[in-house]
């Protein structure tokens, strides 16, 4: 009795890696087009241009504060220290903003379709 064990790539793990890059694929072609919008005034100038949390300089203070914010009508220092790195790259320029977002919103899709 010669029993065999299958491979890794000739069981169902590799089956995974299409669906997921069809659902990548299928995102940036649907929404690369936010990277050419701008700003809206609805709540990205509190949230970003106008956010003290985000255009003042790095340090411990800034992070203290990030956390203990009553900014912008809601808790968020997971956001702002993002935004703060972001703000350092591309400063105020919504393509690298929007950039982000779409990457961020791909990468939970992609991470939820490995999970389910």
């Amino acid at each position: 009795m010669n029993a065999t064990i299958p491979k890794a790539s000739e069981s169902g793990a590799q089956l995974i890696w299409l669906p997921m890059f069809l659902l990548v694929a299928a995102n940036l072609l649907l929404y690369w087009c936010v990277t050419g919008f701008a700003f809206v005034y609805w709540d990205d100038r509190i949230n970003i241009t106008h956010n003290p949390l985000i255009t003042d300089t790095w340090s411990w203070g800034l992070i203290s504060k990030m956390f203990g914010a009553q900014q912008a009508l809601r808790f968020k220092p997971l956001a702002w220290m993002l935004g703060r790195a972001l703000y350092s790259v591309v400063g105020f320029n919504p393509v690298g903003w929007h950039a982000c977002n779409l990457g961020l919103h791909i990468l939970a899709s992609a991470l939820l379709f490995c999970v389910l």
